[in-house]
């Protein structure tokens, strides 16, 4: 649940706020995961990376904000200037809204699916797939929105997001 309140989550990449040489960092999957886990709440996420005594950034903390960056150059609509959007988190899913539009957020990759349940109960008339534009037949049942994924469906690694509107 989102709290009444604004605030920030302060999380490293690595085990800990200074740098060390060497450092275990999380892979992008799971910095998705967490900046999801927290938007959907409503809240800001701090993302430290600590430099090393030159001031360069590790390689393999670069290559995995590289990730990131593509990832919501892809689908920041659903993370930038967005509320959190009920019923915020469930399961495998974070939500987020802006306007009259709620953002689905799925944090596994869908592979080999036909059709697929987001967990949203109310009424929709269309289905985006963010990332591609991609317009994907529904059907609105008691228990969610069934989507049916066309035929050669790829999911995104990190998370798929779709725009409900």
């Amino acid at each position: 649940e989102p709290l009444a309140v604004p605030w920030e989550s302060c999380i490293t990449m690595g085990t800990g706020f200074s740098y060390r040489f060497d450092d275990e960092y999380k892979p992008a999957r799971e910095l998705v995961r967490v900046l999801v886990d927290i938007v959907a709440k409503g809240g800001n996420l701090a993302l430290n990376v600590a430099p090393g005594p030159d001031g360069r950034i590790p390689r393999p903390a670069v290559e995995n904000l590289d990730e990131l960056g593509a990832w919501l150059k892809a689908n920041g609509e659903a993370i930038y200037a967005t509320r959190p959007a009920a019923p915020y988190r469930r399961g495998e899913w974070g939500f987020t809204g802006k306007g009259r539009s709620v953002y689905a957020i799925f944090l596994k990759q869908i592979s080999n699916a036909r059709a697929t349940m987001i967990p949203y109960g109310n009424t929709c008339s269309a289905v985006t797939q963010l990332a591609t534009g991609e317009k994907i037949p529904f059907k609105v049942t008691g228990d969610g929105i069934v989507l049916s994924l066309p035929a050669g469906f790829r999911g995104d690694t990190y998370a798929d997001v779709f725009r409900i509107d």
